[in-house]
């Protein structure tokens, strides 16, 4: 897996979302007050595909490990993953529901339809590479 290259390097990885989370949270009031940007809703779905490969790479060293370590940063993974999807769906549903145009509804569409496919990169760049 590319970008990270121990388990020590995604604990801190981690870690350091979990910090800045309350920042990311502040700036709620800013995106939904820009709900209809179709950039805001890539940036978050950016995030979300970010935390998601967090989860999965925590989730690969929990299961080789199962160190109190680990699971304390699988959990961690869980809940920052949780997070990004609180934060991107409501801005998902405000531009399918209320766009004014056919093609910012789409564009959502479609970024949700390849969301599937980031467990598929994953498993072909796995983080286990890197626990050998």
């Amino acid at each position: 897996m590319s970008g990270l290259s121990s388990p020590e390097q995604l604990r801190e990885s981690v870690e350091s979302f979990c910090r800045t989370w309350d920042n990311w949270a502040d700036s709620q009031l800013f995106i939904l007050q820009d709900d209809r940007d179709i950039d805001v809703y890539g940036n978050l779905y950016s995030l979300e595909v970010l935390c998601r490969t967090l989860r999965l790479a925590a989730d690969d060293w929990h299961s080789v490990e199962k160190s109190s370590r680990s699971e304390a940063t699988l959990e961690k993974a869980r809940w920052l993953e949780r997070q990004s999807r609180l934060l991107a769906a409501p801005v998902a549903e405000i531009i399918t529901h209320q766009s004014y145009s056919e093609y910012l509804p789409r564009r959502v569409e479609i970024m949700q339809e390849q969301f599937f496919y980031v467990d598929e990169f994953y498993q072909r760049h796995s983080f286990r590479s890197v626990l050998r």
